[in-house]
This record gives C-alpha cells, structure tokens and sequence, in this order.
C-alpha cells in the first residue's frame, strides 16, 4: 500500500558466528516493525529465503530458512496442507539433486520470536540460481550450461501449459526448446507441433 517494499521485505543475510549478535539485532529491529499494534490492523512482512526443513509442530507445520535457524515460521493445518500439495515434489525433487536449492517467498506475521505465514510459494533453483521446473529441465539446463539462453518462466501458467522451457540464442536462428511433462505423447503432439509451428522461432520438442 503507501509503505516503502523496503520496510516489509526481510531477506536473510548469510549466517556468520562472528556477526551472530549483530545479524540478531538487526532482524530483531526489522521484525519489531512489523509486531502488532492494537486497535490497528495486523501488518504483514515478507520473507524470501532457502528452504531448510519443514516438520509438524502442535498446530501444523514449523518452517526453518537457511541463515535464520533460530526464527522459525509457523504455518496452521490448513496453509501446511496448502502448501505441501503444491510443493512437496519440488522439496523431495530438490532433497535428491545435488546443489539444488527451494527458494521460499512468504508473506508473514510476526509474533513473539517467530513469524506465522498467512501465503507461501516456493521455486527451485539450479546451482546457479537458474529456475526450473522439473527434473528432465534441469538434464537440459547441464547440457546448454556455458551456452547463450532464455530461461523462460511459467508465471502463472499451469503444469501442462505448452510452454517452451529454454530459448537458445546461440545458434543462426534462437531455438525454442519444449520439455513436455510425463504427458501422453498422442494428445499432447498435435498440441506442440502447433505451436511450434505457428511459433516467432524454430522448435525442438524433448518427448518424455
């Protein structure tokens, strides 16, 4: 609304023993910002930060960020629901690969000494913090590393939105590079080859 992004967005600084006391003040600081005031309505921080673990705690679920272990998030049984259809797969997908990392966004309240999330998302990165979606894009993005690209996002297109996964700048003409999920091959052919077809840049199309 009227407040700066600046005043609400908490990103955590890299954990140093060294800076321990100094890092704690200072997100202490930020968060008594954001604690409630009565008679006004409740304020709303935003974190954005690593995936470390996430584990059932009384009410639902307790989520711990890298570099922050000692400001834990709460979410209740609902939000944890929510959030673990949506992205447990990316958790466990993230948990097998090496270097992979979950990038979580939250929207939170703060409450004495840990935050309570009212919305979450998160998004997995490469070693390189490059997004992507699946596995089978992540065996592409190790094949064009080192190479000139796009990575091209989905936003809020859904899973089986025919979406190209890379466009390739490198060559005579940019390539579009389409990843196609575990999907039936026979109903969604027609659907790539058209756009393919129809599409600014020439296709190549990964089958599962």
């Amino acid at each position: 609304k009227t407040k700066a992004l600046a005043s609400i967005l908490y990103i955590p600084p890299h954990f140093n023993v060294e800076k321990k006391d100094a890092i704690t003040a200072a997100r202490n600081q930020f968060m008594h910002g954001l604690r409630p005031v009565k008679g006004k309505p409740t304020q709303l921080g935003m974190v954005i930060g690593i995936f470390k673990k996430i584990e059932p705690s009384m009410y639902g679920a307790r989520l711990t960020l890298k570099h922050m272990p000692d400001f834990p998030f709460y979410m209740d049984e609902a939000t944890n629901r929510k959030f673990e259809k949506a992205f447990i797969s990316k958790i466990q997908m993230v948990d097998e690969q090496e270097g992979g990392q979950l990038i979580i966004i939250a929207t939170f309240s703060v409450s004495e000494g840990h935050g309570v999330i009212r919305e979450i998302a998160a998004m997995m990165v490469s070693p390189q913090w490059l997004p992507y979606d699946t596995h089978r894009e992540r065996q592409i993005m190790a094949r064009i590393e080192g190479r000139t690209f796009i990575k091209c996002l989905r936003y809020n297109l859904g899973p089986t939105a025919a979406v190209a996964s890379f466009l390739l700048l490198d060559t005579k003409e940019p390539v579009a590079l389409y990843c196609p999920g575990d999907l039936n091959e026979e109903e969604a052919a027609a659907r790539y080859e058209a756009i393919v077809a129809s599409g600014s840049y020439a296709g190549w199309i990964w089958w599962a």
